[in-house]
């Protein structure tokens, strides 16, 4: 708070009105009859002026701490993240501030959006609401999405838009969003039958909980809940992920350089990327799978060849590590005649080639 007497009449002031913001909208929240209605855009359309110098006077912490949070999980800064039900785009702001560069906006209300765009934090401005239905964007387009402040709140998002934010979020991607208190006991029950649901389904697993600071001023001490879904890879097939885990046993320079042979789509190198290494090639012989694998931004460098007894273009000692992930065995794909291959674009001391058998 400002230390002048009329700096903390002001703020007072201001925290008042957020006070009535606050009510006027549980208000509203309760009044629509689904996420996002007309009547609920509206609501923010005409407290878009004031929203966020409201918010940050109140003490409103919950973009900063999400945003850390989610950075925590989210290694590579170029990732692209969607900031669901953004607003006026805070949550979005400081993952910018973090060094994050391909953010995305998703908000019901315009205004809140032509908002947001004053802060060129993010990429592409979607106005939408959040629910049930099925947004114009793409399958698996996004490595996380992040809701910061509306999941839980009356009339805002709740678990009807979990499928809608499964399919627009990568295989081994993230969803986390914040649960306050001010909600919490509401919630709590369905919010663990939903998520539990989805996890038996194979749909996602829980990859951590968290506590953070969501309000905090003189008068207020309010936390919330932090879930971070983690979504599974398509049909259970578990082998890259855990590939990936056993190699980073072995390869603690998360620089050393990799070789993702025999790549298909990347699953493999994406795991790895998720692990923090920055250094993958991708090898395969097929040249849609490398342009797929392209899509996921995991690979520095994509190879068209085979792996077999032939020499490829590769130079000699080039990797710490190669990984291969669900080819070696399977009829026609990877055999033992690549072994020689194998070792010699590996660095000499470094000859750890890991595989996983048929997927």
């Amino acid at each position: 708070m400002a230390t002048s007497s009329d700096g903390q009449r002001a703020d007072s002031n201001i925290i008042d009105e957020f006070a009535d913001y606050r009510e006027e909208l549980t208000v509203t929240g309760h009044s629509v009859d689904r996420a996002g209605g007309e009547r609920l855009s509206s609501f923010y359309d005409t407290w878009v002026e004031r929203y966020h110098e409201m918010h940050v006077t109140y003490g409103w912490l919950a973009p900063r701490n999400l945003a850390a949070l989610a950075s925590e999980f989210i290694t590579d800064k170029s990732s692209r993240i969607l900031d669901a039900a953004s607003g006026t785009g805070m949550v979005g702001q400081e993952l910018k501030n973090l060094g994050f560069t391909c953010i995305d906006a998703l908000d019901p209300s315009q205004k809140s959006l032509d908002q947001c765009k004053e802060q060129k934090s993010h990429t592409e401005y979607i106005c939408d609401t959040l629910d049930e239905h099925q947004t114009k964007i793409q399958d698996n387009q996004y490595d996380a999405v992040v809701i910061g402040g509306a999941f839980g709140v009356p009339g805002h998002v709740s678990d009807s838009c979990f499928p809608e934010l499964i399919r627009v979020t990568k295989p081994g991607g993230y969803i986390m969003f914040t649960l306050s208190d001010k909600v919490k006991d509401e919630w709590d029950t369905k919010l663990e039958a939903a998520i539990a649901a989805l996890n038996k389904q194979g749909r996602w697993e829980v990859a951590d909980s968290r506590r953070i600071q969501y309000n905090l001023n003189e008068d207020v001490d309010e936390k919330a809940t932090v879930p971070v879904l983690r979504m599974h890879v398509a049909c259970g097939y578990l082998a890259p992920r855990n590939l990936a885990a056993l190699a980073s046993e072995f390869i603690t320079d998360k620089s050393s350089r990799i070789l993702d042979a025999a790549s298909g789509t990347g699953m493999v190198g994406q795991e790895l990327k998720n692990l923090g290494f920055t250094c993958i090639d991708a090898l395969d012989p097929s040249q849609k799978s490398l342009d797929q694998c392209k899509e996921q931004k995991s690979h520095t460098e994509y190879i068209c060849d085979t792996l077999d007894e032939h020499q490829t273009k590769i130079q000699d000692n080039q990797y710490d590590a190669v990984v291969i992930g669900g080819a070696f065995g399977v009829p026609g794909h990877v055999s033992d005649s690549c072994f020689p291959e194998l070792i010699r674009v590996t660095k000499p001391g470094k000859k750890k080639t890991h595989y996983f058998g048929q997927p």
